[in-house]
C-alpha cells in the first residue's frame, strides 16, 4: 500500500448477478504495520518454499561471503524469489 494511512474497501453483494442493495457497501480500514509485517513474513516463507520445490535448492541467504552490501544481498535474494514466481 506504499505508505497509505488507510484504505477504502468497497464491495457490492449480488444475488443471481443482480445487486442486492442500491449502493455498494464500504468501510475504511486503518493501516496495521504489525499485520503487514506478518503477511510479508508469510509471503517470504511461501516464496522460499516455492523456490525450493521448483529448483530443489534452498533459496540463497545473505551470509558472510555474500554480496558486499546489504542492499546488494537483498537485491540478489529478491531476484531469485522473483524467478520462482515467473511461471
Amino acid at each position: 500500500m506504499l505508505g497509505a494511512e488507510r484504505t477504502l474497501f468497497v464491495w457490492e453483494e449480488h444475488d443471481n448477478f443482480r445487486p442486492i442493495h442500491d449502493e455498494p457497501r464500504c468501510v475504511w480500514i486503518d493501516r496495521d504495520d504489525r499485520e503487514i509485517g506478518q503477511l510479508v513474513g508469510l509471503a517470504t516463507r511461501l516464496i522460499d518454499e516455492l523456490y525450493h520445490r521448483t529448483t530443489g535448492q534452498r533459496p540463497p541467504t545473505a551470509g558472510i561471503n555474500a554480496a558486499p552490501s546489504r542492499r546488494d544481498a537483498l537485491r540478489e535474494r529478491d531476484a531469485f524469489r522473483a524467478l520462482a514466481l515467473a511461471d
